[in-house]
């Protein structure tokens, strides 16, 4: 009997690991936003990589995180709700 990933899915669920780069201004409000969306969400984050350039408008974060992402989560309604926040400029999967 052949078992598929998909059926495998089913009996042992394991969350998808993902990686995306989320640009943003304002650090301490947007930061603050990422970790509460990441936590109520149950997506295990690690941040794998940072960086800061000054511009105009004021500083602006790039920050690139590997999530383990839950299968309850739909990662495309995340990506969404991420970009809509009012500080984030871009959200891109690496």
């Amino acid at each position: 009997m052949a078992i598929t990933l998909n059926n495998l899915r089913k009996i042992w669920p394991f969350d998808s690991t993902k990686i995306i780069e989320i640009r943003y201004y304002h650090q301490r409000e947007t930061k603050k936003f990422i970790k509460s969306y990441f936590k109520k969400r149950q997506i295990r984050v690690n941040c794998i990589s940072s960086s800061m350039q000054r511009e105009e408008k004021g500083r602006l974060y790039d920050k690139t995180y590997e999530l383990k992402v839950p299968q309850s989560v739909d990662y495309s309604q995340m990506i969404e709700d991420l970009s809509l926040y009012h500080n984030v400029m871009k959200v891109r999967q690496v």
